[in-house]
């Protein structure tokens, strides 16, 4: 079985740490498809016939491109991306590997594949603040049926499935808000989220993007007529004092079910396989237990 990791990269800088987890990996076979934007140079610090560097022949706009150009040159069983400013722990493939995943399985992975925790709490949030519709958006199934049992009305597979949908439902005038929850966040996913929420409606980002990355994409006149709104938020703006006992009271109610966001515990020998379900998305939260 050979897995394919691939980085698109922009930036290079970071480059030499991401390689180094690589070489350090316990698992032999693997490959490294590092596809360059334009006008960016770098070289390994050592020849190695399983790293292949690939440049764009014109310059990629967003991360997104790059990521699809890059995909197009792997030829392994396996996808796995690595941000060109991560790195790879060292029994990481190894566990992917004994997972048994196949591209019959999924499509890539990624250091954080989709909303977990964050994204059923937002879940839970809505349902506690009384809203009519809730439309969870996830391509896993098994988180699109845990956001059911959360409280979501609705799920979808993909930003563009839930627009139809989220137009459905509100008779064309789209949701109030749309709290996007991945794990590492690029800038071509904020337009297509923010033709899912209406007049004066909220995009709400509760994700990381990559330090280096500065570059969004927004259709400016339909946000600006509209008059839509990007927040950011951290730690969902919580004031201590005053939210942490109304949480508390909310979940003593049964209101908000937390316990059931850990969806396994693991002794920490089996710190490998919980990494292999993070990126298989078959947790919400994994837990070890020492």
């Amino acid at each position: 079985m050979l897995i394919s990791v691939f980085t698109p990269s922009h930036d290079p800088r970071f480059l030499g740490d991401a390689y180094e987890s690589l070489v350090r990996q316990s698992l032999p076979e693997w490959e490294w498809i590092v596809l360059l934007n334009k006008g960016a140079q770098w070289r390994p610090p050592r020849e190695d016939p399983r790293v292949r560097i690939s440049r764009a022949s014109s310059r990629l706009r967003g991360i997104g491109a790059l990521k699809r150009a890059a995909c197009e040159l792997a030829s392994g069983d396996i996808l796995v991306e690595l941000d060109h400013d991560d790195v790879l722990t060292r029994g990481c493939l190894a566990a992917v590997a004994d997972a048994g995943l196949t591209l019959e399985d999924i499509d890539g992975l990624s250091t954080y594949p989709g909303p977990g925790g964050v994204g059923m709490s937002a879940v839970m949030g809505a349902v506690v603040a009384g809203a009519a519709s809730i439309v969870a958006v996830d391509p896993v199934a098994f988180k699109r049926e845990q956001a059911l049992k959360f409280g979501a009305t609705h799920t979808a597979p993909s930003v563009a499935e839930a627009q139809p949908l989220v137009s459905e439902l509100t008779r064309n005038r789209m949701a109030d808000s749309a709290i996007i929850t991945v794990g590492v966040l690029h800038g071509d996913l904020i337009g297509p989220v923010s033709r899912l929420v209406g007049k004066g409606g909220n995009v709400v980002v509760t994700s990381v993007a990559p330090m280096t990355e500065d570059t969004v994409a927004l259709p400016l006149v339909e946000f600006a007529m509209s008059a839509k709104n990007l927040v950011g938020v951290v730690m969902g703006l919580t004031r201590p004092l005053v939210d942490i006992d109304q949480i508390y009271a909310l979940y003593r109610a049964g209101r908000l079910p937390l316990d059931d966001l850990v969806t396994r515990t693991y002794k920490l020998d089996d710190i490998n396989t919980g990494y292999a379900d993070m990126h298989r998305g078959v947790n919400l939260r994994g837990v070890i237990a020492f």
